[in-house]
């Protein structure tokens, strides 16, 4: 038996590696469980198997996905609460839930408060207020790129909150969208105001003026 025959067996005892080269990863949590890589050697799939061990959520050009700093329980109750969130009401029970079974890290905190100050002001306008606070810290050029991505988290997450109310009233008011998805850049236009302008259930009625009053 030659030395390299000999080396592919140890290999495969060893390892369990039959082909080279085998990709593992080893968690930080415990390092003796280990998740081999059974993908092609092709960056962008590389890139998704590093982004399911370790939910950084990268492209393989680097940047963030739009996902990235989302939780998906956390997105979930949005979505189940958009009116109360919309209206900026009845947010207790919810704020409840959030305190006690969503404070892990940075980023489920960052829903609470959120709610928190939709809820003391009673107007889900502080999205707005706030994403304008997030697009300003983003124009400085001098930022780290560990504090862009955390920017770029918290801009993803207050998407979520305002796709959905956009989403909820335009089903509320029978606004027709056949025309254009919501990544359609007229969409885009058209709620980066005050949602208020697209809730005709807000908008007061104009008296009707006469002929003679309009001359």
């Amino acid at each position: 038996m030659i030395k390299e025959d000999l080396y592919r067996i140890i290999q495969r005892c060893s390892f369990g590696r039959k082909k080279y080269p085998a990709i593992y990863w080893y968690s930080i949590e415990n390092k003796n469980a280990r998740k081999r890589y059974g993908g092609r050697l092709d960056l962008v799939e590389l890139v998704s198997f590093i982004n399911e061990q370790t939910y950084i959520m990268r492209q393989p050009g680097g940047e963030l996905e739009e996902m990235a700093g989302r939780v998906e329980a956390l997105d979930k109750l949005v979505v189940e609460n958009v009116e109360q969130i919309y209206e900026g009401k009845k947010l207790k029970k919810l704020l409840k839930t959030l305190k006690n079974d969503y404070s892990r890290n940075e980023l489920e905190k960052y829903y609470t408060y959120i709610i928190e100050n939709i809820h003391s002001t009673r107007s889900s306008d502080f999205l707005e207020e706030e994403r304008g606070e997030v697009l300003k810290k983003l124009s400085d050029r001098v930022l780290t790129p560990v504090q862009m991505d955390k920017l770029r988290r918290k801009q993803n997450i207050l998407h979520k909150f305002i796709d959905e109310i956009a989403m909820y009233l335009i089903n509320k008011n029978g606004i027709d969208t056949s025309l254009g998805g919501m990544e359609d850049p007229s969409w885009q236009d058209a709620f980066s105001g005050s949602f208020e302008t697209f809730d005709t259930s807000k908008t007061t009625k104009q008296k009707k003026i006469t002929k003679h009053e309009e001359l």
